[in-house]
């Protein structure tokens, strides 16, 4: 399996979540590992621009580099933690401008 990288598109396994928890297989932005317990922080990421109109969010435009099939919503209110073994495979990667804003959206939802 690749290396995740700060700022990948990684596909990643949520069946079983619950209520509004983004669910099933899906896009998310990884953002951090610690490799020690194995553990990966990521930001799931939609196709359904509706999601806009919430704050902590996002919109990241559909390109080659990004391998997602749409344009979609990096949605930071659903930042989680999960195993490193619920990575799924590589889809491809943010820009770095991107990566930025969605730093600093992380940053503006945590200090609330």
């Amino acid at each position: 399996m690749d290396e995740p990288k700060d700022g990948d598109i990684w596909y990643i396994d949520l069946k079983d979540s619950r209520g509004h928890e983004q669910g099933g297989e899906r896009p998310a932005i990884f953002i951090r590992c610690t490799k020690k317990v194995g553990l990966c922080t990521v930001i799931p990421v939609t196709s359904q621009k509706k999601v806009l109109r919430y704050p902590h969010t996002h919109e990241i435009i559909s390109l080659d580099e990004t391998g997602l099939e749409k344009d979609s919503v990096a949605m930071i209110f659903q930042i989680l933690t999960i195993s490193s073994d619920r990575l799924i495979r590589k889809r491809g990667c943010i820009s770095n401008e991107d990566f930025t804003i969605v730093k600093i959206l992380i940053a503006d939802y945590l200090k609330h």
